[in-house]
């Protein structure tokens, strides 16, 4: 079954916003921020293992 990641809190403010996912399996995972133009904010990608697993994304736009 395939788990949909959860924004938390609302995004905007300055404040980072944590991204919570579950992996069944371990797996290379690709994450990418757009901001409201479509335009790349924020790029990562890593494997990772079974479970639960967050990433901070910062809201701040960048110096």
């Amino acid at each position: 079954m395939q788990k949909f990641p959860s924004l938390l809190p609302q995004p905007g403010g300055g404040r980072p916003v944590t991204v919570s996912y579950y992996l069944e399996a371990g797996a290379t995972v690709s994450v990418d921020v757009l901001d409201e133009l479509n335009c790349p904010m924020m790029a990562q990608m890593q494997a990772q293992g079974v479970g639960p697993h967050t990433l901070a994304v910062p809201t701040a736009p960048a110096p």
